[in-house]
């Protein structure tokens, strides 16, 4: 997500006496026009063009993860539900970056579906999930450890509906 971070600084003051210099820094995040900074998503990469033609035609569901995130682990029941509802409407892709062996097998096969900068900005980031537009490569949205089934269907309805439109 395109954000700019400023680093803020306080001085202390003088008590009894004695000057004490107090360091607290804050990191303050300020959004651009048109950006979205939410809780639990920030988009981190875009896939960067148009998806292989095997992905075309409906949103593409991508999950990060790995079998020793709990988070992921959390998750997976809303990614379980997901896939049973849009058999057929989304294509899902999931990346499993649990050790070196599987995290090699899902850069190749994301070099084969054009989501290798995705991947890359994502693999240290287990339980991302992103909805990406095919035709562009463009991510909808993404979310971090989110269960919550009606953030994803609220937009994979709203993807779907556009991709039907063209």
């Amino acid at each position: 997500m395109n954000q700019y971070r400023h680093l803020l600084s306080f001085v202390g003051l003088s008590v009894g006496g004695f000057a004490a210099v107090v360091g607290v820094s804050a990191t303050v995040a300020v959004a651009l026009p048109g950006r979205e900074v939410a809780g639990n998503h920030q988009i981190v990469a875009q896939a960067g063009s148009p998806l292989p033609s095997q992905l075309q035609g409906k949103p593409v569901v991508v999950e990060i993860h790995a079998d020793w995130c709990s988070k992921c682990q959390a998750i997976a029941p809303t990614l379980s539900a997901l896939r049973r509802q849009y058999q057929g409407k989304a294509h899902f892709v999931a990346f499993d970056v649990t050790n070196r062996t599987t995290t090699q097998a899902a850069t190749a096969r994301a070099r084969e579906l054009g989501l290798v900068n995705f991947l890359a900005a994502n693999r240290s980031r287990p339980s991302a999930v992103a909805i990406i537009d095919p035709r562009t490569g463009r991510v909808l949205r993404q979310f971090f450890n989110n269960p919550r089934q009606q953030d994803y269907t609220a937009v994979l309805n709203g993807a779907i509906a556009q991709l039907q439109r063209r």
